[in-house]
């Protein structure tokens, strides 16, 4: 079973909030988030990446082993034809 903590808005300094690359299109699954990364500094933007495993999260930033992260829009997950809009 796999533990992620959701944090309050305030859990992080806002100087680093500001300067964490951000993750567009992004997917929770297990415990890690596959998205398009923008404002890493050696990845190039739009890049998809994984991050490393999820320690902290909530709406707007997510924590890993290694980075912290600006969530910005998830990405909408497929839907059969039949499903209601």
């Amino acid at each position: 079973m796999i533990t992620v903590t959701i944090l309050p808005a305030d859990w992080l300094v806002e100087e680093k909030i500001e300067t964490a690359p951000r993750l567009e299109q992004w997917r929770l699954r297990n415990d890690r988030i596959t998205a398009q990364v923008y404002g890493h500094a050696s990845i190039p933007d739009g890049h998809e990446i994984q991050t490393s495993e999820i320690i902290k999260y909530n709406s707007r930033l997510a924590h890993t082993r290694h980075s912290v992260y600006r969530l910005g829009k998830a990405k909408k997950m497929d839907c059969p034809d039949n499903c209601a809009e």
